[in-house]
């Protein structure tokens, strides 16, 4: 604990980027676990015998999910790498020191 405690003060300089990672890392699980509960409601609506229209829907709903799942990652490949580069740059400078 006392390593993230020296650590504290650097990483406030990156508060905002380490947030916006974090928030679209959160937002990507949540659209990607989306997906099998979207595909296992419409097996259960396909056992009921429910119409094709409905179907139709949550293969709409998992093509959705599965688009901005893919949008998130995407984002998280342009955000993550730049930000940890820029961290571990500033830790190297303070750790030589």
């Amino acid at each position: 604990m006392t390593y993230l405690k020296r650590l504290k003060p650097h990483l406030f300089r990156y508060k905002k980027k380490l947030i916006i990672g974090l928030f679209v890392i959160t937002i990507s699980a949540v659209f990607t676990n989306m997906i099998p509960f979207v595909i296992s409601k419409a097996i259960d609506a396909m056992q009921t015998g429910i119409e094709t229209g409905k179907i139709l829907n949550y293969v709409i709903m998992a093509v959705a999910f599965s688009i901005a799942s893919g949008v998130y990652f995407y984002r998280i490949d342009l955000t993550d790498p730049l930000t940890s580069l820029r961290v571990g740059k500033t830790l190297k400078m303070i750790l030589v020191k």
